[in-house]
């Protein structure tokens, strides 16, 4: 299997992206490959959404934005391919890296979600810390942080980080920490990872079904299949997505008008970046 990682910073209303972004996604990119290389897909995808969240640029911990009491309330997830397994947290206080929160559910305990007081205990317990971030956040110029990798065993591992979407009322928990919903990994076909309204993920089930039909289509049109989809059964829609299937072949697709992408694969010196995708990505 050839290596593979692809990162995104969230499907939404993106200006043009400044310097600091460009260089926060592909110093992210850049550290999950190297996690990739040594300790494989589940470690890639962990590494890479810290690095977003430590950047301050994106809607995911420190840059994440406030709810409607004006308190960051932050969504993590983290699956992978292999036993199905995942790892997820809603609702999580102030927390500077959700995403490493995630991960301890998913290696430490039985769950697969928890949320609420029990989270922020868990976070406590971990030695977490709390965020002292004044950075305002990205209002609602973009969605989820996420990315999806495969190493070189073919593991396929998916994740995602955000503060949801702007005055949210409080408790409420988006797609990000719902497997199906806004990530799904299965390595016999494929890794999904998705940002937007993550009300019309969960709806859908839209991550789950983009993997489904890699069974039969290329990662790029899997998505185009799964949100068109979603249209037909929901109408108007705001989605856009990452995906790698069983042959390192990675993707992009959004109806945003900009989702920031870096990807690398084992044949590159360096990772790609991209703002703007008219008619999808495949590579």
């Amino acid at each position: 299997m050839g290596l593979a990682l692809i990162v995104h910073g969230g499907a939404g209303k993106w200006p043009e992206m400044d310097r600091r972004s460009v260089e926060a996604m592909m110093d992210a990119t850049k550290a999950g490959f190297d996690a990739l290389r040594t300790r494989g897909s589940v470690e890639a995808v962990v590494t890479s959404i810290r690095g977003l969240e430590n950047s301050g640029c994106f809607n995911a911990g420190r840059g994440a934005i406030r709810n409607a009491d004006g308190v960051r309330e932050l969504d993590a997830g983290i699956m992978e391919g292999g036993g199905f397994r995942a790892g997820c947290v809603g609702a999580v206080r102030d927390i500077e890296n959700p995403i490493d929160l995630a991960y301890r559910v998913l290696l430490d305990t039985d769950h697969v979600l928890i949320v609420g007081e029990g989270v922020n205990r868990l976070a406590e317990r971990y030695g977490l810390g709390k965020t002292v971030s004044d950075i305002p956040g990205r209002g609602d110029e973009a969605d989820t942080a996420g990315a999806v990798a495969i190493d070189e065993t073919g593991r396929i591992a998916v994740g995602a980080s955000t503060g949801g979407i702007q005055l949210k009322l409080a408790g409420r928990v988006g797609d990000s920490a719902i497997p199906g919903a806004g990530l799904y990994a299965d390595d016999s076909l494929g890794g999904v990872a998705l940002s937007g309204i993550g009300e019309h993920s969960m709806r859908t089930m839209a991550a789950f079904m983009a993997v489904q039909f890699m069974s039969r289509e290329d990662p790029l049109s899997s998505l185009k299949v799964a949100m068109a989809a979603v249209k037909a059964k929901l109408g108007a829609y705001s989605l856009g997505g990452i995906a790698i299937d069983r042959r390192s072949r990675v993707a992009v697709f959004h109806n945003t008008s900009r989702m920031p992408t870096c990807f690398i694969k084992g044949d590159m010196e360096e990772p790609r970046f991209s703002n703007r995708h008219r008619r999808g990505f495949l590579g």
